[in-house]
C-alpha cells in the first residue's frame, strides 16, 4: 500500500506553530531600581520589538501567531 505524503517548502510558514527569539536582561536604573527589558523577534520575517512590559511581549506573540495585523500605537 502506498501512503501519500505532503511535502512543505521550508520557507512556507506552518499554520500550527511560530518561532520567536526572546532576549531578557536586567537594567540598573538607579542604586535601588532595576527594570527588566527585552527584545522579541519573529523568526519568519525578522520583525523585532523591544519591550519593558511583559504585556507587550504577549501582545506581539499573539498578533503574529494568530495572523493578525499588529496594532498601531
Amino acid at each position: 500500500m502506498i501512503v501519500p505524503t505532503v511535502t512543505r517548502d521550508r520557507n512556507t510558514p506552518s499554520l500550527t506553530s511560530c518561532l520567536f527569539t526572546v532576549r531578557v536582561w536586567r537594567e540598573e536604573l538607579e542604586e535601588d531600581r532595576v527594570e527588566w527589558r527585552g527584545k522579541v523577534q519573529y523568526a519568519l520575517t525578522g520583525e523585532t520589538r523591544y519591550f519593558r512590559h511583559w504585556e507587550d511581549l504577549v501582545e506581539f506573540v499573539r498578533q503574529h501567531s494568530n495572523g493578525e495585523e499588529p496594532a498601531q500605537k
